[in-house]
């Protein structure tokens, strides 16, 4: 199963509709999937309820990863716009294990190619 490790500032807010967008990628993986929102800044309630789970940058991610890898999800797909932030999400996904997917927040809309309008919110 993929974990999707997303952004919210500068990432996720970037597109026409980060809640639509999330949905697209459910629809993508219809075996399931984990959709991680990480913001150092307050995520809008609606892509909260839109998102399995809300970490907080400032947060500790090792162990939940850790767990995470255990419950089966073996690929992991990351999106940041602070390049150091990809490169530690990147070493520690692959320390655990994990298949791993950096994605450039520009480059966020190619994981959907067919994602281009939102829907309503």
């Amino acid at each position: 199963m993929t974990l999707y490790l997303l952004d919210f500032r500068g990432t996720l807010d970037t597109l026409p509709s980060p809640v639509d967008y999330i949905g697209a990628l459910r629809e993508k993986h219809p075996e399931g999937c984990m959709i991680i929102v990480v913001s150092g800044t307050e995520v809008p309630r609606h892509v909260k309820s839109a998102a399995d789970e809300v970490w907080s940058k400032d947060g500790h991610f090792i162990s939940p990863l850790k767990q995470l890898y255990k419950d089966g999800y073996r690929e992991a797909v990351f999106c940041d716009d602070k390049p150091i932030i990809m490169r530690a999400y990147n070493r520690t996904l692959r320390k655990i294990g994990f298949s791993v997917t950096a994605v450039h927040p520009d480059d966020l809309i190619t994981l959907i190619p067919t994602f281009s309008e939102p829907k309503g919110g």
